[in-house]
């Protein structure tokens, strides 16, 4: 049986461990939290359009009208304004926010867009939830409309629970983004007021030297001898620590032109299915959709040989291989062509239509869509080349040294 000395002890020891805890982890913890949130407020953009889109299909009602005139066009923000999130908050950490001591300036404005669409993202779901809870318990608790929601809970095999349901969880998803965004205020906050604390600088290293409390020694290269009187930097020359920099990539990977070359990868899967996939859902004459054909097909084929060469270029990369830079600017010609191909042709087919040019079955991409498309296209397209550019520059540096040492 324990004493109360021992649970003293006991307690003592797991609190200091606790604070230690959230003291050295809370900042991977805080990147951890914005990555669930910012994907859990996508996946119920995503849902929240769904859950309505089957009405749609029933005809010209109450509710489907409702989602056509209303519903939709806030679903539409609610997607993009969460997908930018789930995109800010990969290139946060892509740039090493969540585990950089220090902050640079592109860590304080990725993370200040971060801290931004979190924001906006919980006023405009929590604005956008509530209007829609509304309207739609208005039209729901209207008796003239229950064997319309009588035959759509048939369809999709929901209820009038289900509907609430619905609801609840978008005021969940919004709890957890605001969650997010305080812990993000926190982070900001917290690397501002570190950059206020008196560090040493390189000024203040070789005031040192000068005065003699740094001893440099020319003659040899060896480990860092400290004493208790003085510190020996046992270096040929200052250049050598750019050297020991270099050195350290031929054990380190090359995490930079890794995680860019991927994160294209998600770009430019997201935007694949953006443009093949469009429709509004209408099951009627007036329905707007990409009608699958030979094209579709092919860019199909060639979107699946775009994400395995840049997978495949992500791991080569990641170990410091020259002649996959040119292959990933080769990938990001190639999508550049691809732009023009099925998401142009598509948006041409729409503004055709919407023209009174083409009189055929209405079909096309519209110009809402083909923008985020392109857009999406284009910053894959980015990464990928600023992923070639990181690594030609890395290995060549790495190439002259191992040279320099005489191993190649």
């Amino acid at each position: 049986m324990k004493t109360r000395t021992q649970q003293n002890n006991f307690f003592s020891n797991f609190w200091s461990r606790t604070k230690f805890t959230i003291k050295t982890k809370w900042q991977k913890a805080s990147f951890g939290l914005f990555l669930v949130a910012s994907i859990v407020a996508f996946l119920y953009a995503i849902g929240f359009g769904t859950s309505w889109s089957i009405s749609q299909e029933m005809g010209n009602n109450a509710v489907s009208n409702y989602v056509k005139d209303t519903v939709n066009s806030k679903n539409i923000l609610m997607f993009n304004l969460s997908l930018g999130l789930v995109l800010s908050v990969a290139f946060s950490m892509l740039f090493g926010s969540a585990n950089r001591t220090k902050y640079y300036l592109t860590n304080f404005i990725t993370l200040g867009i971060v801290l931004l669409l979190f924001a906006t993202v919980s006023i405009v779901y929590i604005i956008t939830i509530r209007e829609v809870e509304t309207s739609m318990l208005a039209l729901l608790n209207d008796p003239a409309n229950a064997s319309l929601w009588e035959r759509l809970f048939r369809i999709n095999g929901s209820s009038a629970e289900g509907v609430r349901l619905t609801f609840k969880l978008g005021y969940a998803a919004s709890a957890l983004t605001i969650l997010a965004n305080l812990a993000a205020i926190g982070v900001m906050v917290q690397k501002y007021l570190y950059l206020n604390v008196k560090k040493e600088t390189y000024s203040d290293v070789m005031r040192k030297i000068e005065l003699g409390q740094i001893e440099v020694i020319q003659d040899k290269k060896s480990a860092i001898d400290f004493d208790s009187e003085e510190i020996k930097i046992d270096v040929a020359q200052l250049t050598d620590i750019e050297d020991i920099k270099v050195d350290k990539m031929r054990y380190q990977a090359n995490k930079s032109s890794y995680w860019l070359a991927l994160l294209s990868v998600v770009l430019l899967a997201i935007a694949g299915f953006m443009s093949i996939t469009y429709s509004s859902f209408t099951n009627d004459a007036n329905e707007l959709r990409v009608n699958p054909n030979y094209q579709v097909a092919i860019d199909i084929a060639l979107l699946i040989i775009m994400l395995l060469a840049t997978f495949l270029g992500a791991e080569k990369m990641k170990n410091y291989q020259k002649k996959w830079s040119i292959g990933m600017f080769v990938l990001a010609v190639i999508n550049v062509a691809r732009i023009f191909f099925v998401p142009t042709i598509f948006h041409n087919q729409y503004l055709n239509y919407i023209n009174n040019i083409d009189t055929v079955a209405p079909g096309g991409l519209p110009t809402s869509r083909y923008i985020i498309v392109v857009i999406l296209m284009v910053a894959a397209i980015a990464l990928q080349i600023a992923g070639g550019v990181i690594n030609y520059i890395k290995t060549t540096k790495l190439e002259k040294h191992i040279r320099e040492l005489g191993e190649k």
